[in-house]
């Protein structure tokens, strides 16, 4: 996307990351571009599917996150809250299967190692220190 081009992202109501890319996508951010950022991510095992879809009649792009066995690796399931000091969370991320979430070190070492700009790279880290900022508050 050329540099005089940016977005404001306001998700109130949350966003997903299939409904971010795909948006993405549709504002102009390359297809060919988005299904080769894994493999230059480090992680040629993943690919991207991009379709159109149509949901209650609106029209817009789906990204999904595929592995090359065909796996789908789907959303975690939401982590319990804790209301007045009642509840339990003890910090672990639940396994999937094969398609199992990463943990956050882990995602932030593949950016580390990843063959990005320091520009990028410094963002993309920051963007995922707010999002554990964020998660930290909704389920602290």
């Amino acid at each position: 996307m050329p540099d005089s081009r940016f977005a404001i992202i306001d998700p109130s109501s949350g966003i997903s990351g299939d409904m971010l890319l795909g948006a993405l996508v549709d504002l102009g951010a390359g297809e060919e571009w988005l299904r080769g950022l894994p493999g230059r991510l480090g992680c040629p095992e993943v690919e991207l599917e991009i379709s159109r879809v149509d949901r209650a009649g609106i029209g817009a792009r789906q990204v999904k996150v595929r592995l090359r066995d065909g796996t789908f690796e789907h959303p975690a399931a939401p982590l319990p809250h804790r209301h007045g000091g009642s509840g339990h969370h003890d910090g672990h991320r639940q396994e999937h299967g094969p398609g199992a979430n990463r943990h956050v070190a882990e995602l932030t070492a593949m950016i580390r190692q990843a063959p990005l700009s320091d520009w990028v790279r410094e963002r993309a880290l920051r963007a995922f220190e707010l999002l554990g900022a964020a998660e930290g508050r909704v389920h602290g």
